[in-house]
Parts: structure tokens; C-alpha cells; sequence
């Protein structure tokens, strides 16, 4: 298993890649308590058609060091 900077690897990239300033994001717990990756959230304007800020975003948290388990 590898861990990463859960900001850098994730947040940081999807900001600058779409040109937000808010991404909201999603962990859960594996069963030894490792913080997991599990959701990204994006907000798409009224028109369907391009990506916007999201205006409220769900209090998840996450562990700023992400299991990322292997397969």
C-alpha cells in the first residue's frame, strides 16, 4: 500500500485542472482505520454543461494520509 498527501494528490489537481476553487471530497475507514479515498464531489452549473464552485460542500473527513490500497 502506498500513502499520499491527500491535498496535494487529489484537490490541488482537480482545482487547477478545471479551474475551481472548490472540489469537496469523501473517506471512509478500511477495518484497521485507515482513511480511504472514496468520493469526489464537483458542482456542474444550471446549464448542465460546465463545471462550477460548488456553493456548500459536505463536512467529510479526511486524513491528509490516504490509504490507497493495492489489488
Amino acid at each position: 500500500m502506498g500513502k499520499f498527501n491527500l491535498n496535494s494528490l487529489i484537490i490541488n489537481n482537480l482545482q487547477s485542472s478545471f479551474g475551481l476553487r472548490s472540489v469537496g471530497i469523501e473517506c471512509n475507514e478500511d477495518a484497521h482505520g485507515n482513511s480511504q479515498f472514496s468520493q469526489v464531489y464537483l458542482c456542474i452549473d444550471p446549464s448542465g454543461y460546465s463545471l462550477t464552485d460548488c456553493p456548500v460542500l459536505p463536512d467529510a473527513k479526511c486524513s491528509n494520509s490516504v490509504v490507497f490500497p493495492s489489488f
